[in-house]
């Protein structure tokens, strides 16, 4: 009976409108929830769910958020681990690191690294050696953590060493550093990560100034972007940039018009919808 508690704030959940009434249904959930009789993973789950719905009821403060997402990485629940380390990092370096790498740790989470990247080394607390062998491992196969490497060796996050990788507090990249970076983000963009490819482009026609393969990365992205990692404006943009480029040469008008209409019509671009009005 009392599981139906549960079930109810997860309906309630769905709505804003009755995120109070999903609120109260948790709580009357976790008054009586104990390990005995539900899994770790269940209690998590609720415990993350009552933090989300404390936060939506409270306005933001995650003051009165925490305490539940607190319980909920106790059951290691992979998003409370990040709420709760991404609450502590700035806060209370180590503790903050402790739960991001826990998320690590058992769920391979690449929010996680990220953020511990970000933070940890100029906090004082690098990331060891085996979480990075950890990472350099899995950024063989999986492009979310190529695409990982090689923001933060053009960062500057991560260094390249002789023969390693290492965090140290942030700095400028090296030559070295740059480049590993960059062919961890060529990989990634060849598995489709869209960000990858964003992050190409701005290093080609920034750093490199080479429109040609600052085009051609453009080119490949907008084949079949991943709308999971770049919201429809950027994509619209990224439509618009390339349309651009393919101006530079007049053999290519007619292919450029094409990519302006879908940025304007398509994703909504009001500098592409202008130019076409002025310009054809």
């Amino acid at each position: 009976m009392n599981e139906c508690y549960f079930h109810l704030a997860k309906l309630y959940s769905k709505n804003e409108d009755t995120s109070m009434q999903g609120k109260e249904c948790i709580d009357k959930f976790l008054k009586d929830a104990d390990e005995s009789e539900y899994t770790h993973r269940i209690l998590g789950d609720a415990y993350f769910l009552a933090g989300c719905l404390e936060l939506r009821i409270s306005n933001g403060d995650m003051e009165k958020a925490i305490k539940y997402h607190e319980k909920a990485a106790y059951y290691q629940h992979p998003q409370s681990l990040v709420v709760c380390g991404s609450h502590y990092i700035e806060s209370d370096a180590k503790k903050g690191n402790e739960y991001l790498e826990s998320a690590f740790n058992q769920h391979e989470n690449v929010f996680a690294i990220d953020l511990m990247l970000s933070k940890s080394a100029n906090k004082g607390i690098p990331i060891s050696q085996d979480v990075l062998k950890k990472v350099i491992h899995l950024a063989e196969s999986d492009k979310y953590f190529m695409y990982l490497l090689g923001d933060h060796l053009l960062k500057g996050t991560l260094q390249s060493t002789e023969n390693n990788i290492v965090n140290l507090p942030t700095q400028q990249p090296t030559e070295g550093s740059v480049e590993l970076g960059r062919s961890y983000l060529v990989k990634a963009a060849n598995e489709n990560h869209t960000g990858a490819s964003l992050v190409l482009f701005r290093l080609y026609s920034d750093i490199y100034e080479d429109n040609e393969a600052a085009k051609e990365v453009l080119e490949k992205a907008l084949v079949n972007p991943d709308t999971t990692l770049i919201d429809k404006k950027t994509i619209g943009q990224l439509h618009y940039i390339y349309a651009n480029l393919l101006l530079e040469d007049e053999d290519n008008i007619d292919k450029a018009k094409e990519h302006l209409k879908v940025a304007a019509y398509r994703f909504e671009n009001l500098e592409a919808r202008n130019m076409l009005h002025d310009q054809f």
